[in-house]
């Protein structure tokens, strides 16, 4: 199924990509050779070219795609089997999101990953770059949402981070960004109370602790591993026991 899915998203990109490049191909044609336009033509090329109908059919594929993705996403859902790949389960990887661009395609070359300790951001095709912040040592998580985002359906998490050298950063384009921010908040919660470490030590004033020494408000540390329940039933790409 994951398998078929990946198709089906592949598809939809060629195929979209295509007439995109087929529709730049036809202007410029038409700049350089404005004969071909002064009469009917149904070649691919001309007044009334085959551009109408091709994009007419990319449509209409698209269309048919995006439903057998749902479908196929919908029954991996109910057989409880995770999008990502079984070495990155193995490695503890909860969540995976590719940042993406105005439009809301995945066509970047960042990628966001998060585990019980640390969060990962990777950058680059041939030549990459990976960076990485331990959980407990991010203060904050604050969730920016612009007008366009929200049309998109995208949304920007800030962290305020004592890491030296992350410092403050942004997790920029993610889809269900606040699911994400739950997710990530329980998470950096959990690794505090794990590691004993505290925000208000970090930022050099104290503030009050239960019995147990622990912050007020903390959640419950939670051990992660590859049997760890990653459940999604709303398919947002976060496990449900982390968004409650």
């Amino acid at each position: 199924m994951k398998f078929l899915r990946h198709l089906m998203t592949f598809l939809s990109y060629t195929l979209f990509l295509g007439v995109i490049g087929y529709a730049v191909f036809y202007l410029i044609d038409k700049h350089f050779h404005p004969e071909r336009y002064t009469k009917l033509n149904f070649g691919p090329f001309g007044s009334y070219s085959l551009l109408v109908v091709i994009a007419g059919s990319v449509i209409i594929l698209l269309i048919v795609f995006a439903v057998l993705k749902a479908i196929l996403a919908k029954k991996m859902r109910e057989k409880g089997i995770s999008n990502l790949s079984k070495k990155e389960i193995a490695n503890g990887i909860l969540w995976k999101a590719r940042k993406r661009n105005a439009l809301g395609f995945p066509w970047t070359l960042t990628v966001y990953l998060l585990d019980s300790d640390r969060l990962y951001i990777r950058t680059g095709l041939l030549s990459t770059k990976e960076d990485e912040v331990r959980l407990y040592r991010i203060v904050d998580v604050t969730l920016n949402r612009s007008f366009w985002q929200r049309l998109v359906g995208l949304g920007t998490l800030h962290c305020d981070s004592s890491d030296q050298t992350m410092s403050n950063f942004n997790i920029v384009n993610i889809k269900a960004s606040k699911s994400v921010k739950t997710m990530l908040s329980r998470l950096v919660d959990s690794s505090r109370i794990k590691n004993k470490v505290f925000a208000a030590e970090s930022v050099g004033h104290s503030m009050p602790h239960d019995a147990e020494g622990h912050e007020g408000h903390s959640h419950e540390h939670m051990p992660i591993g590859p049997d760890f329940d990653r459940t999604d039933f709303d398919g947002n790409g976060v496990p449900d026991v982390l968004e409650k």
